[in-house]
């Protein structure tokens, strides 16, 4: 087990606010095979089978005592799920509704992100405690066993995610930077600072050479990760932007924004130093007039799933076509 400092100084965010009688969909997940979406709605997992069929159903989960802000589906094992909240870890088998064990030890503070590895034997969460650090653990699975810890972050911690080769993790956090680890020793690789606040979400490529960032001050950033060099920005955003995803096929990316604009880039260029009206196409997909608090795409790109601060889960085409709705 390791346990380190980061250099940064801290620099204080908060998390997204939530009005009193909002029930807000925090966090997304969509299921390896794509047959089942699971969407936070306040305090309650909703689990949806068929998603984008007009014959879908959802069940929901009961677990947590309050905000649910991170999702994670096991990718080689169907049916289970885990969703993070404040000090609780609560990991479910979907078919059967019910959760097969509960984690509380060693979590002090919000569960700000979830993601597996690639080969489905180690959950990794971002425990945060705003304005004073963001922890990342890793626990074994099935076993549930803390493996590891360490202070990665002075912040929150908001998204994670993982190298398609499984050999390095990424933390993004509010104190503006992003740190990469690697997974067999969880040493510390490299660090950037790359935005001016904080940095809501990041996705790799699925060639493991680039990543997205979304950020609050209004850009959308693409890097050559490995060299901590920027590429270019997507679009000229006026908003802030809370959510982005890049599709398993490469070929196009995602973002939403904090006043429910939902972008999508496609045409993405290889070479670096583009200005951002060259670097790709962009389209944007719908104004949901809806903050838009998290996303996710299936792996080819061409069905989009937008969860909004009302609660309110939208399943779109490329163009923007509504395929299915669910309410709060």
């Amino acid at each position: 087990m390791c346990i380190r400092d980061s250099p940064l100084a801290p620099k204080r965010s908060e998390l997204r606010p939530v009005p009193p009688g909002i029930t807000p969909t925090l966090a997304i997940s969509l299921s390896a095979d794509g047959q089942q979406l699971a969407s936070s709605l306040g305090s309650r997992v909703r689990v949806t089978t068929n998603p984008n069929s007009k014959d879908s159903s959802s069940s929901f989960l009961t677990g947590h005592r309050d905000l649910i802000r991170s999702l994670a589906w096991n990718p080689t094992t169907p049916n289970r799920l885990f969703s993070g909240g404040y000090g609780r870890i609560v990991y479910w088998d979907t078919e059967a509704s019910e959760p097969i064990s509960i984690l509380e030890y060693e979590l002090s503070g919000q569960i700000t992100a979830l993601h597996f590895s690639v080969d489905g034997s180690t959950l990794f969460a971002g425990v945060s405690r705003p304005g004073i650090n963001g922890e990342i653990q890793c626990w074994s699975v099935p076993q549930l066993e803390l493996q590891a810890k360490w202070n990665a972050h002075q912040d929150t911690i908001f998204s994670i995610d993982v190298t398609p080769d499984g050999n390095y993790l990424a933390s993004a956090s509010g104190d503006r930077s992003i740190a990469f680890w690697e997974t067999d020793t969880w040493q510390e690789r490299s660090r950037i600072e790359a935005h001016g606040t904080q940095i809501m979400a990041i996705s790799f490529s699925p060639n493991n050479q680039r990543l997205v960032t979304a950020g609050t001050d209004n850009q959308l950033r693409v890097w050559e990760w490995a060299k901590g060099d920027p590429l270019f920005q997507l679009g000229r955003h006026k908003r802030g932007l809370y959510a982005t995803s890049w599709a398993e096929d490469g070929k196009s990316i995602i973002a939403g924004d904090e006043k429910g604009a939902l972008y999508r880039y496609t045409d993405i260029q290889e070479h670096s130093g583009a200005a951002s009206a060259r670097a790709a196409k962009e389209s944007k997909v719908k104004s949901l007039k809806d903050s838009i608090q998290s996303l996710t795409s299936n792996s080819t790109g061409d069905l989009i799933y937008v969860g909004t601060q009302s609660g309110t889960v939208h399943v779109l085409d490329p163009k923007g076509k509504s395929l299915n709705t669910f309410k709060p």
